[in-house]
């Protein structure tokens, strides 16, 4: 039994929805006049026997009535033949019949009055017109219990305000669809776009449709396409979100050793199962940039589901500006002054125009810094310097201990644990010794209740930890550009920066300008800062704020991982200070025994890097040395490197060292079994996998590779046989799981037309946009 209150529906929305029960139920087609300045009239049927009909949502029958009241002279005037009034208020009998002789003789019966309940029982007669409004349906009391029963992997369980919350203001439109189609053809998505524009907010959306519609558990991946492997369960119906998927900036910090050939498999393997979803998102021009870098990126069939502004009509971002408004409780002058200047059109059509700086307009109140005349030019002045938005609340809205805060999380990485943000707090305020280290933690911890919610967020992780990361991408950017307008904090940052790889991946200068708000653009003087700083206090910099709970690195591994980051990283001319400073660090490593699997990538890099011409080196007791720790497929290249550079040296190993060069191979053979493998793609996969191992390095796998084929055909002859089944019995493993196709589907019939992308009545388009935010005055 339905009940919904239809208060997570803003005035045009529950118009909207009231239009398309009439239709199903009434069999007939009604004329959409806009929420504004209508004369009493939101839809109209003008054939036949004519009638009007007026939706009003309030909360309670008191606001109702009076308003009402006002309205009542209105329709006397017009004198319709029949009026209906439809509303999101409960009315008793007694208050019906007091709404029936207020309108009186325009309203024929009771029957005539439809307020909440009447509205549910016309929906369960409908159900077409209730799924097709999705954000009605998923805000229901049921469904949100259902999503936040769901088993949640790696991330903070789901809010029910903060779900509550999303969907409200979101407006439903052309992306879902597309991107649920997507989704139901080919079980995965990436949803690319400018930053901004709304890419979490949609995976987040169909996260939450698809656990309301029977997926068991949700996946958050944040690191690596690793953890979906590890998080794969056969049999359990799953949906994976990977948010950011290539990284914030992705020529400065690239994928990890052949991740996007992990990326792909992953997605093989999710296309054959019936039971698994996977979300992406990512900014569309780091998409293209991995594309361009990577060759499986660009000739694998990446669907894409593009959220770019092209797909948002005009109406459709004023219906996202107005549900922002409305949702939190902007006072109406506000908007009335918006109106009067006729700004909404211009802002609503800006270059500049961002969901994301709406909402933090409305979100932090922004509007309450002005006087109603002076709104309308100071939000368009936000539009015109997007980034303004976060410099009026960066210098003068919070201390200077919160922005110590965000500067110690700008160079720390992009989410990062509790007690490492604090580490380099302590280091970039380098408070005298006087205060102790609990003072400072008690500073420090007032400052992140100061900039949760707004600046950044916190979440608790299943170990217990508590992680920080900024509450969206932009805040980042615009501390970037903040930064690099100014030398002095530049030069501060460089002094006091504690953790390598975050900080480089954001100082370096060895990547092309373009997007310049991704990183730090320092002058001669700054980077020869930066260079010394290294130099100088490279033993007490840390590598990573990251834990290892598995496999931790050993000294000489954080050592080539330092050396490699910075060489990588950091432009230097040949034969220059830095470049002898790493050379001579690395000088004692080459004949190192401690080099482990977490070090391996980077000694290699260093090695081809700055000893590759050495005529004496000893290249059979360094592979004698590190192979031990060649474990799985992604070290291929390690043994690429040297048989390019040193082949004669590399062809002595293998024939003086055969068992110990086959032994590299064993583990990597041995886990490309088929143990716990059902799909025919993740076998076909291994298989040529164990095809370039035998004709790259001669390692022999016939046995693996005869038992993956004869699993291959055991697959085919189960699949021969539930094709038998099928055709005589009618049956289908498909309707013992959740089925992504059966939910939601678009029932034009029931329906009774499509939504709606403009008004019928001519009324162009300004003006149609203000005749949408006059409503708000009439939803006061």
């Amino acid at each position: 039994m339905t009940n919904y209150d239809f208060l997570n529906l803003s005035p045009y929305e529950f118009e909207v929805l009231t239009r398309d029960i009439l239709q199903a139920h009434m069999g007939v087609f009604l004329e959409s006049f806009g929420a504004g300045t209508d004369g009493g009239i939101d839809l109209r049927y003008a054939k036949g026997e004519q009638f009007i009909v007026q939706c009003k949502r309030y909360q309670d029958y008191d606001s109702l009535y009076q308003v009402l009241k006002k309205e009542a002279k209105s329709v006397k005037k017009m004198a319709p033949v029949r009026y209906i009034l439809v509303t999101s208020v409960g009315l008793l009998p007694d208050r019906k019949k007091k709404l029936l002789d207020l309108f009186s003789p325009y309203i024929l019966s009771t029957d005539d009055v439809l307020g909440k309940d009447e509205l549910n029982n016309l929906l369960q007669q409908h159900q077409g017109v209730e799924r097709n409004h999705f954000k009605l349906w998923l805000s229901s009391t049921n469904i949100l219990q259902t999503i936040l029963n769901r088993q949640i992997v790696n991330q903070s369980k789901f809010v029910l305000d903060d779900i509550r919350n999303k969907l409200r203001v979101y407006v439903q439109n052309d992306s879902f669809s597309e991107a649920r189609k997507i989704l139901e053809d080919n079980r995965y998505v990436i949803v690319s776009g400018i930053p901004g524009i709304g890419k979490t907010t949609l995976a987040e959306v169909l996260v939450y449709d698809a656990l309301a519609n029977g997926f068991e558990e949700f996946v958050y991946l944040s690191g690596s396409i690793k953890e979906g492997f590890k998080m794969y369960e056969e049999g359990r119906s799953q949906v994976f979100l990977f948010d950011d998927f290539l990284g914030k900036n992705f020529l400065a910090s690239n994928l990890d050793i052949n991740e996007e050939k992990q990326l792909i498999r992953f997605i093989n393997k999710l296309r054959s199962s019936k039971n698994k979803l996977l979300i992406f998102t990512t900014r569309e021009y780091i998409l293209n940039q991995a594309r361009l870098k990577f060759e499986e990126l660009d000739n694998a069939t990446l669907v894409k589901c593009i959220l770019d502004l092209s797909k948002y009509t005009t109406l459709v971002k004023a219906r996202i500006f107005y549900n922002h408004l409305f949702f939190n409780g902007i006072p109406y002058p506000y908007i009335q002054a918006l109106i009067d200047k006729k700004y909404l059109p211009a802002l609503v059509k800006h270059q500049n125009y961002s969901p994301r700086i709406i909402e933090y307009i409305c979100n932090e109140a922004i509007w309450k810094d002005y006087k109603v005349a002076d709104f309308p030019n100071a939000l368009l002045d936000m539009f015109k310097s997007p980034f303004k938005v976060w410099e009026h609340a960066f210098t003068q809205q919070i201390t200077v201990q919160a922005q110590v805060v965000l500067y110690a999380l700008l160079i720390s990485g992009s989410e990062v644990g509790l007690s490492s943000l604090f580490k380099q707090y302590k280091a970039l305020k380098n408070e005298p010794e006087k205060m102790s280290n609990l003072q400072q933690n008690s500073i420090f911890k007032t400052a992140l209740k100061e900039l949760e919610g707004s600046f950044i967020h916190l979440s608790r992780q299943r170990s217990g930890d508590t992680t920080i990361k900024f509450h969206n991408p932009s805040i980042q950017d615009f501390l970037i550009n903040y930064c690099n307008q100014d030398e002095t904090i530049q030069e501060e940052l460089i002094r006091g920066f504690l953790y390598i790889k975050p900080a480089l991946d954001i100082f370096s200068d060895k990547y092309p300008k373009a997007k310049e708000e991704q990183r730090f653009v320092f002058s001669d003087r700054l980077m020869n800062l930066l260079r010394n700083r290294l130099i100088g206090s490279v033993d007490t910099l840390i590598y990573s704020p990251e834990d290892y709970p598995y496999r931790s690195p050993s000294k000489d591994d954080l050592v080539c991982l330092k050396l490699s980051a910075m060489d990588t990283k950091i432009s230097y001319a040949e034969g220059s200070p830095f470049e002898q400073f790493l050379r001579t660090m690395f000088h004692p490593l080459v004949y190192s025994e401690d080099i482990g699997s977490r070090g391996v990538h980077a000694y290699d890099q260093l090695l081809m890097c700055h000893f590759s011409d050495d005529e004496e080196l000893d290249v059979v007791r360094i592979l004698l040395n590190i192979t031990p720790c060649l474990s799985d497929q992604n070290d291929f290249s390690i043994l690429s490197d040297f048989e390019g550079n040193f082949p004669e040296k590399f062809e002595d190993f293998k024939e003086e060292h055969c068992d110990e060069y086959q032994e590299i191979f064993s583990g990597i053979i041995a886990g490309l079994s088929d143990d716990g493998l059902e799909s025919k793609d993740d076998l076909k996969q291994n298989i040529e996998i164990l095809n370039e191992l035998e004709r790259d390095y001669g390692a022999g796998v016939d046995e693996v590779r005869y038992a993956l084929e004869k699993a291959i055909e055991n697959i085919e002859e189960q699949e021969r046989l539930a094709a038998y089944d099928d055709y005589y019995y009618h049956t289908s493993p498909r309707r013992r799981m959740p089925d992504y196709h059966h939910f939601g589907g678009y029932d034009k019939d029931d329906r009774g037309s499509s939504w709606p992308s403009t008004f019928t009545r001519s009324l162009s388009e300004n003006e149609q946009i203000d005749d949408l935010f006059r409503s708000m005055h009439q939803a006061e």
